[in-house]
This record gives C-alpha cells, sequence and structure tokens, in this order.
C-alpha cells in the first residue's frame, strides 16, 4: 500500500499525479468551482487507516465496495492507494462528478465502477450491482461512509457482509460523530448514532467464528470476518447475538431510572 507516496499540504494531498483538495480548508462558496477532486477525509484520518493496514499486515486488496462516496473523490483515492483490480463505489445522491472524475473513470473502466442514486438499505439493487462486477467472488473490503445513522448502517452490514470473504474487513467510518465535541449531536434528533452498531458488533464476536475480530479507534472501526459460514441471503446481525434475559423487575427498575433521570 502506498502511504508512503501521500504528500500532505495545507490544503491538498497529491498521490502521485492526483491532488485533492481537502473539504476542511475548502470554502463553502469555492466547492461548487473545484474542478479536480474534492477529499472530505484528514491527514489524521489517514494517518490511522495507514496503521490499521500496517499492523494488519493487510495482503493486496483485489475486490472493494465503498458504500457513500459523495462526489466521488474518496472513491478514487482508494483506488489510487490500495489498486484493487475492482472497486465499486455507490451513493444515494444523484451524480456530483466532474470532469476530473469522468476522465479517470474512463482511463480505469475495467476497475473503476460508480453507481449513483443507490440507497445503502436497497439489498436487492446492491446484490445486483455486486453480481455485475464479481460474481461469485467476494470482497476483500468494504467501506460504509454513508448515512452514519444505526439502522441504515445496520441494513447495508446485513446485506453486505456475507459477500465479505473470510478474513476480509467490512469498515464503518465516523461511527463516533455523535461522541465528538466539535459536533452539536442534539442537530439530528431523530437519528440513532451508530454507536448502538458497534455494540451490537462486540456482542456478535462473542458468538465465536461470525467476528474474528474489531478494531476500534475514533475514526472507524474495521470488523473482520471469522471463518464461520453464513447465509448470503437473509443474514441477520442480531441472530448471532445472544443475551441474558433480563426479568420484569429489572426492566421495570431500568425504565423508572430512566424516567427520573436517577443513577441508582
Amino acid at each position: 500500500m502506498a502511504f508512503q507516496n501521500l504528500k500532505w499540504e495545507t490544503e491538498k494531498v497529491t498521490l502521485e499525479n492526483i491532488s485533492f483538495a481537502l473539504q476542511v480548508h475548502l470554502k463553502d462558496d469555492k466547492r461548487n468551482e473545484t474542478t479536480g477532486f474534492v477529499f472530505y477525509k484528514d491527514k489524521k484520518l489517514i494517518d490511522m487507516y495507514e496503521a490499521f493496514f500496517k499492523s494488519e499486515h493487510y495482503p493486496k486488496i483485489e475486490r472493494m465496495l465503498e458504500i457513500g462516496m459523495w462526489d466521488g473523490g474518496s472513491a478514487v483515492f482508494w483506488h489510487k492507494l490500495l489498486q484493487p483490480s475492482t472497486l465499486i463505489g455507490v451513493d444515494l445522491m444523484k451524480s456530483r462528478k466532474g470532469t476530473a472524475f469522468e476522465s479517470y473513470k474512463k482511463l480505469h473502466q475495467e476497475s473503476f465502477h460508480d453507481y449513483w442514486e443507490v440507497d445503502q438499505t436497497d439489498g436487492k439493487k446492491l446484490k445486483e450491482i455486486l453480481k455485475t462486477h464479481i460474481g461469485n467472488q467476494e470482497l476483500d473490503l468494504v467501506f460504509d461512509d454513508a448515512s452514519h445513522r444505526y439502522h441504515q448502517s445496520l441494513a447495508s452490514f446485513n446485506i453486505v457482509f456475507p459477500h465479505v470473504k473470510k478474513g476480509g474487513y467490512y469498515i464503518i467510518e465516523d461511527w463516533a460523530w455523535v461522541h465528538w465535541l466539535h459536533e452539536d449531536s442534539s442537530a439530528y434528533p431523530d437519528y440513532t448514532e451508530p454507536t448502538r452498531l458497534i455494540f451490537d458488533l462486540v456482542e456478535a464476536a462473542g458468538n465465536v467464528g461470525l467476528i474474528e475480530s474489531i478494531h476500534v479507534c475514533s475514526g472507524f472501526t474495521a470488523v473482520k470476518r471469522g471463518p464461520l459460514d453464513i447465509p448470503k441471503e437473509g443474514f441477520k446481525l442480531h441472530d448471532y447475538i445472544q443475551r441474558r434475559p433480563v426479568s420484569l423487575k429489572s426492566r421495570v427498575k431500568r425504565r423508572i431510572k430512566m424516567l427520573l433521570g436517577k443513577s441508582w
């Protein structure tokens, strides 16, 4: 992996002959004027990825999926950095890609594939896309950088995780956004935070075989698939979670505690 080839500057990062404008330094009134690639990640996050991949001694990635690619800059970045034989990117929005994206796609049309207006919860569409580009093969790596909401992220996991190879990784990015000090977590009162999904995954890891390991850092959570055979159709993470039964007395006590805001 060519992390060592990244050249970071104040307002951009360059990988070989491609430059990515850093969104964090790009003023709102200039974003639509950018004709190149915009990168919605910072050096701190990419350093976390570099440390993670090095610690796992991860082999070459052949097939990968990115769920949520905004205007396509991240898809180009990962394709250029990891050089998979197949990268598939999907996003819910209408295409925002520019001339640089189209030129890159045309140059790498055998290995780079983008799909727009695809809902991350649309199992039928996602499976059709996977079938088209990888057939009966499995994914080495998945990035979920889409809604950052619990129910949508869980749906994507249920759909895609069975298509990840044993030993492959499913990465959930920005799982901790509710807990970031600079974020106003009250701004989205109807959102169920993705933290709940991370808790679900930790519980499921107790079911030996489904999940080999979970790597958690502030920027992302990486779930390594274990050796257990699982169905490609009808898989549900919650079917692999075993919890102790809770007595009626405990449930009532917990409910009263929540209503009164007391700590017992």
